[in-house]
């Protein structure tokens, strides 16, 4: 019986050790990124269980921080640990510090004690980044003092109709779940428990299932998203009557145009509300990316109109928006994401296209591929609508241009398809 507790005890230490994944991309000059050293353990340090919280010491000098956990409580046969603490810097949200340790027991003692960790990461430039690890979550700081000790203890509350996740070190907030709520929805900023003020630092996307709700406001203090690190637009598919995402100004992560939903620089568009009354809708000048699930359920689309600075189109980015009848995509996309593109899609819009890309696009597309035509590219995209004398041109449904109008069959007519009986 020992044995079978021992192992469950350490099945759920496994699961808080979970591995942590990283919301940043490195963008460091070469020669210049932050890089992990100098990794150790103390062994155990007692057999006896200590009472006291494991504890993070972080020292800064200069571009070198040390890292030290202390009183880390394992089973008593552990051989070593695996440490893979990361640091990246932000090019979408702040810098961050990500810890991943997982003790290595090659055979089960019937004890456990605890043991000291410690590592060094060089070459990190900013005072200030997220911090995330098994029992912590938030922001710290070095701007005040070259030493920050954080005891580590989190806890589940319920508050009206949301759950948070309280990490208290820093007295940050994640927002876990949130039912029953209709028509306008505002997060808040700031929640209080037991006397105690938590900023509320972070969304759990997957707990937001709002299906009667029109329109949600984010809070500026939002600076991650939730435990995976990645938007993952759920809201379409959980949310159809969802018209407006609005953030409010000064959020270091997000914000919003039109009620439309983007990062904070404006390079990728997140979401896209379901029940955003639109059918022709033209994305950002200077938007680099599309997300995950980002035009999703959208059933009023018809027309998605991207900038030529696009170069990255997440999976499932149109899935299920069944009405899609043409897609623009001036630019040239990165060539790893154009078989992921356009999956889980239910129709087969027509992509225009440079015409030198118009080839590579049908070896990963199903649906109609065509160059755009030249009297969009020198009109602009935008103004394809409000064009009424422009010439009008067929294509067969394999992307070529026909010399007159079929009498009979389906062809493409100006980005739509036709069918002549």
């Amino acid at each position: 019986m020992k044995e079978i507790f021992t192992r469950f005890m350490m099945a759920v230490v496994g699961l808080m050790m979970w591995p942590c994944i990283s919301y940043a991309s490195p963008v460091s000059e070469e020669g210049d990124s932050p890089e992990v050293t100098d990794v150790q353990d103390s062994g155990c340090t007692s057999k006896t269980r200590g009472s006291s919280s494991p504890g993070l010491v972080l020292t800064k000098e200069g571009d070198v921080v040390t890292c030290e956990i202390n009183g880390f409580v394992a089973n008593c046969g552990v051989d070593y640990f695996d440490i893979q603490p990361k640091y990246a810097q932000g090019k979408y949200s702040p810098d961050s510090l990500f810890l991943d340790i997982k003790p290595v027991i090659p055979s089960y003692a019937d004890c456990t004690c605890p043991y000291n960790v410690s590592f060094t990461i060089r070459n990190v430039k900013a005072d200030s980044f997220f911090l995330n690890c098994w029992l912590f979550t938030g922001m710290v700081s070095f701007k005040e003092s070259d030493q920050i000790t954080l005891k580590f203890s989190s806890e589940l509350v319920t508050i009206g109709n949301m759950q948070f996740y309280l990490y208290k070190p820093g007295q940050q907030a994640m927002l876990y779940k949130m039912t029953d709520a209709k028509d306008d929805v505002h997060i808040p900023s700031t929640i209080s428990y037991d006397d105690k003020d938590y900023t509320v630092a972070s969304l759990y996307m997957d707990g937001l299932w709002i299906r009667e709700m029109t329109k949600l406001v984010i809070p500026r203090t939002i600076c991650r998203f939730g435990d995976n690190g990645e938007f993952k637009n759920l809201l379409n598919a959980r949310s159809p009557q969802l018209d407006a995402i609005n953030v409010e100004s000064g959020c270091p992560l997000l914000s919003s145009v039109d009620g439309v939903l983007y990062s904070a620089d404006h390079k990728t568009i997140y979401c896209f509300p379901a029940g955003k009354n639109l059918t022709d809708y033209r994305v950002s000048d200077g938007v680099e990316r599309i997300g995950i699930y980002a035009f999703s359920n959208c059933q009023s689309l018809k027309t998605i109109r991207l900038p030529e600075s696009l170069t990255i189109i997440r999976p499932g980015a149109f899935a299920y928006s069944n009405n899609l009848e043409s897609i623009y995509i001036p630019g040239i996309l990165s060539r790893e994401c154009i078989y992921g593109a356009f999956t889980e899609m239910t129709c087969t819009p027509t992509l225009y296209v440079p015409e030198s890309e118009v080839e590579y696009y049908k070896k990963g597309y199903k649906g109609p591929v065509l160059p755009i035509p030249s009297s969009d590219q020198s009109l602009g995209i935008s103004d394809v609508n409000q064009n009424t004398g422009k010439q009008v041109e067929h294509y067969d449904l394999q992307g070529r241009r026909l010399k007159d109008k079929p009498a009979s069959g389906v062809y493409i007519e100006n980005g739509k398809k036709r069918v002549v009986k």
